[in-house]
């Protein structure tokens, strides 16, 4: 009886870690895809509101038939610039999900203390609570 009891125990550990070590795994990816997210919304947004303040100058959105010479040699300057800020970020990008590899990684979950005004930090009871629980 008893070892049929260390045999479920056994068992039921191996699965406990198997799922932590699942988990695990999944925080690192996890991680890397919020970071890529954030990296990528940092410099794609940078690059939108540039071409929303300084678009005109280039043409923003009109045909290339359309641009007078100023406008064709700004667009093109343009053309180079978002180029290289995007290759830039895409590095960076990739250089902190590498850092990230190397690392391990533990999702520990969201979590929140909510305290209440007035609360004691050593046993979360109040003074005048103290004296009623006495």
């Amino acid at each position: 009886m008893m070892s049929n009891f260390a045999e479920q125990a056994k068992v039921r550990d191996a699965m406990r870690q198997d799922a932590k070590s699942r988990m695990n795994s999944g925080s690192k990816d996890r991680l890397n895809g919020i970071v890529d997210k954030k990296f990528r919304t940092c410099y794609v947004f940078a690059l939108s509101e540039f071409e929303l303040a300084f678009g005109h100058l280039w043409g923003h959105g009109l045909d290339e038939d359309s641009l007078d010479d100023s406008q064709i040699i700004c667009r093109r300057k343009w053309i180079q610039a978002r180029a290289n800020i995007l290759n830039k970020g895409n590095t960076q990008s990739r250089a902190v999900q590498a850092e990230i590899a190397l690392h391990k990684v533990e999702w520990t979950g969201y979590r929140m203390d909510i305290k209440s005004p007035g609360m004691e930090e050593d046993d979360g009871r109040t003074e005048e609570n103290s004296r009623n629980c006495e």
